[in-house]
């Protein structure tokens, strides 16, 4: 097991605080699914969202809103025809589950599910479900396609903000709604462990990430220094071997995607104290090996005598 290791101890350190409806950081964008901005930069609302997050599940519903007439109609034109409808266009929407490594707001985060869809005037609504970890997670209902997923979230200054649906400001303000993001979980991330098997010849190093874990890099240092880094996702292993030798250590070099800390974790040979004595069936030397010749001249000789009593006789077979 690799002792001593927790995903908190592999984590960035400083805890960011959640910006109040992940609004301020993403300047405004060219409005493409909605009308006229209103006054604080946004669109005028055309849906409305709710986010449910229960079981390991996350459960996204957006809706168009039922037309009616829109405030800023013009002069020339009959409110009764200037509906919010001829404003509204199709809503691409995002919901995108994440695992970090503490219960608060915190950098890096790492996707671990995602669906999309499309509110169209056709379909009128839209019902998104995913996966979320069973551990420190965060999930995320935005503005946006599978391009606009962001993997990993390490950088405070390009969030989702104002795309989180039910932003006060930006693309999200088009739906009506609490913020669509959701922050829990109750206990870290499972992290990886380091095993170590020595046998008469070899010493091989495995380290394996849980699926309920987070991504890291791994890095295998040998007496002839490190080999190149490995990333390891969730669920999958990585293994190491080198030659058996008195003295021979292995440090394995552990870190978390997106970060610059890491851990590190010794791995010793330890030679098998049994069952490593040689076989019967390896080459013999020095005095037994004269011995051992002497037989087989021996033996070659009386098969010699055989074979020519033989062809003096007449052999016969029978049935």
């Amino acid at each position: 097991m690799l002792a001593g290791l927790s995903v908190a101890s592999l984590a960035v350190g400083a805890v960011l605080s959640a910006p109040a409806a992940y609004a301020g950081n993403e300047p405004p964008q060219p409005l493409t699914n909605g009308g006229p901005p209103p006054p604080n930069g946004g669109p005028h609302p055309c849906f409305t969202h709710k986010l449910t997050v229960e079981g390991g599940t996350a459960t996204a519903v957006v809706s168009r809103l039922k037309p009616k007439p829109h405030d800023s109609a013009s002069a020339n034109e009959s409110a009764s025809t200037l509906t919010r409808d001829t404003f509204c266009k199709d809503l691409d929407v995002l919901l995108v589950s994440y695992s970090k490594t503490s219960a608060d707001f915190s950098l890096p985060q790492w996707a671990y599910d995602h669906a999309t869809g499309t509110v169209t005037k056709k379909d009128h609504e839209l019902t998104l479900t995913i996966k979320v970890p069973p551990c420190f997670s965060q999930v995320d209902l935005v503005v946006g396609t599978v391009k606009d997923l962001i993997n990993p979230l390490i950088d405070k200054k390009k969030l989702y903000d104002g795309r989180i649906l039910g932003s006060r400001d930006g693309l999200g303000s088009i739906s009506i709604g609490k913020p669509g993001f959701w922050v829990g979980g109750d206990k870290a991330c499972a992290p990886p462990t380091v095993t170590g098997t020595s046998d008469c010849k070899k010493l091989t190093v495995t380290v394996a990430n849980p699926a309920d874990g987070i991504p890291v890099t791994v890095i295998f240092k040998g007496p002839d220094g490190n080999k190149p880094p490995v990333d390891l996702d969730r669920g999958k292993s990585a293994s190491f071997e080198l030659p058996g030798s008195t003295g021979l250590t292995v440090i394995v070099t552990i870190g978390v995607t997106g970060s610059k800390h890491t851990t590190d974790t010794k791995i010793d040979y330890s030679k098998p104290k049994t069952g490593c004595e040689e076989s019967a069936g390896l080459p013999v030397t020095g005095a037994n090996a004269g011995l051992a010749a002497g037989v087989a001249a021996g033996l070659i000789g009386v098969g010699g005598g055989l074979f020519w009593a033989a062809r003096r006789r007449r052999v016969m077979f029978s049935s």
